[in-house]
């Protein structure tokens, strides 16, 4: 990609950026870094008053509040409307600007073989390498996202309350057991699979086609199905609770195959 298109690129970016948000009343309560900044995962509250946000409303509010630096990926977005306080939560990558290799020849060496600079566009490329082993330039975001992040969290929760990440209405769809099928995201893509270890914050994930992720527990989008153990556990332990207040056959009726 060369300089005028990149110019292009990052003006049409800036002026998507400044297209002010539909819904004034969404906010930024939240946030959670993926994989050391290769994704974030955002809480973005909205008035309970209101209608649920669209698709198009959350994306023009991420797109305003980092500036074009933000993708948001839709199909990991997941409402939260059970609780005190409603909003989304979903994942969203960071802008990439990339070129090929080739490239180099009309930038300025800074650091040799590694790092370039882009004298007309003020701006800085390293040289990086894909999964194949192949070469390409990236440019070194001017953006510091996570301090846009910061900046927006802040100046949301110091007027009003909202969604957070680890309450119990967004937790409970991101603390999977050993066995649970989740919808989760790796390799800047949504998937599916199933929970084979956990370990600290780390979730190891059975990937339908046979591939294993290890994912941070912020990369859960959602738990699709409990494994069964975990379910009739939990059926025993409220139908226990109930058992000492009420005769067992009468709480054998109201949980049927629990254990009391």
């Amino acid at each position: 990609m060369g300089s005028i298109a990149l110019s292009i690129a990052k003006r049409f970016a800036e002026r998507q950026a400044l297209a002010s948000a539909s819904r004034a009343d969404l906010r930024l309560t939240d946030f959670r870094a993926i994989n050391g900044g290769s994704a974030y995962k955002i809480a973005v509250s909205f008035d309970k008053n209101l209608p649920q946000p669209s698709p198009k409303d959350v994306r023009s509010f991420v797109t305003q509040i980092t500036k074009g630096g933000l993708i948001p990926k839709m199909a990991t977005a997941r409402a939260h409307t059970e609780g005190r306080h409603h909003g989304i939560s979903l994942i969203a990558s960071p802008q990439r600007l990339i070129r090929k290799i080739e490239h180099k020849k009309n930038l300025k060496e800074v650091i040799a073989n590694t790092m370039f600079l882009d004298t007309e566009m003020n701006e800085t490329w390293k040289v990086q390498t894909d999964d194949n082993g192949k070469k390409y330039l990236e440019c070194t975001r001017q953006e510091d996202i996570e301090k846009l992040l910061k900046v927006a969290t802040a100046s949301a929760t110091n007027k009003v309350d909202g969604l957070r990440l680890g309450s119990t209405v967004v937790g409970g769809a991101s603390l999977p057991e050993k066995g649970d099928v989740v919808k989760f995201y790796s390799s800047n893509a949504q998937r599916t699979g199933s929970v084979t270890k956990i370990k600290g914050d780390e979730v190891y994930i059975a990937e339908d086609d046979g591939n294993t992720h290890i994912v941070s527990v912020n990369s859960i989008i959602d738990i699709l199905k409990k494994n069964a153990k975990s379910e009739q556990e939990a059926l025993n332990e409220t139908a226990s609770f109930y058992a000492t207040y009420l005769p067992k056959d009468f709480v054998r009726e109201l949980f049927p195959g629990a254990k009391v």
